[in-house]
């Protein structure tokens, strides 16, 4: 891994333990170019976080995931059941980022 990934992977962790902090998170994807590996030194991190302890109300969830992150990271936070539901309504977006994206262990 290059010094820049190497960079990349220690902010979505130290990211997610503060996620983790406040949300048992499942799993987290790292999609978009930076998964790709076409990213430029200033592309956002995106992060798909997975948890089932995630508030009810979706824009509430973001705010909390929002408040918690750095400059560069975009949270977008689902629970599985919500996960499960979009899959079987065939969400390309869900589809795209489970199959393109790269599992991030986290601890």
């Amino acid at each position: 891994m290059g010094e820049e990934t190497d960079s990349i992977i220690g902010q979505v962790i130290a990211y997610c333990k503060r996620v983790n902090q406040n949300f048992k998170l499942k799993r987290v994807i790292l999609f978009g170019s930076m998964s790709r590996g076409d990213f430029y030194p200033h592309s956002d991190i995106d992060l798909l976080l997975i948890s089932d302890e995630f508030p009810d109300d979706w824009f509430n969830r973001q705010a909390e995931l929002y408040f918690l992150k750095t400059k560069r990271i975009e949270p977008i936070g689902y629970t599985t059941d919500e996960i499960q539901n979009m899959l079987k309504e065939g969400n390309n977006f869900i589809e795209n980022v489970l199959r393109e994206g790269r599992d991030i262990e986290l601890f």
